[in-house]
């Protein structure tokens, strides 16, 4: 996991994940590729890629909240090479990168635990 990775709810802890999603277009779409964890989402724009992105990171933490299992643990890294894009990106002077918030949820589980806070945030870069 990156220094910039995401830290996790456990006994009732709070939970925040920080993830970086460079965002390209390939042939006439938009795709964004979380440079932390092998995780992608599309759109016909920029704006929509996100979103789409933001649902799937959702839906994962979800998912792994109600198996009980950590997000993110299972999900491989990504190719290097998105990192480094990012990391190239990034050092360019006219770079923008914007940081979009994931609202803060609580999770109600079946489960008798605690409800959980989960607030998430990602830093995007349109390249």
């Amino acid at each position: 996991m990156s220094d910039e990775g995401a830290k996790v709810m456990n006994e009732g802890k709070a939970r925040d994940w920080a993830l970086r999603v460079l965002v390209e277009q390939e042939e006439g779409s938009y795709v964004a590729q979380c440079v932390d964890y092998d995780l992608v989402a599309f759109g016909s724009s920029p704006a929509q890629a996100i979103e789409e992105f933001k649902r799937a990171v959702l839906r994962h933490i979800l998912v792994a909240f109600e198996l009980a299992v950590p997000a993110f643990d299972t999900v491989p890294a990504p190719d290097p090479e998105y990192r480094e894009r990012w990391e190239r990106g990034a050092a360019r002077p006219q770079a923008h990168i914007q940081t979009i918030e994931i609202p803060s949820f609580t999770i109600r589980s079946r489960r008798p635990s605690s409800p959980c806070l989960l607030p998430c945030e990602i830093r995007a870069m349109v390249a």
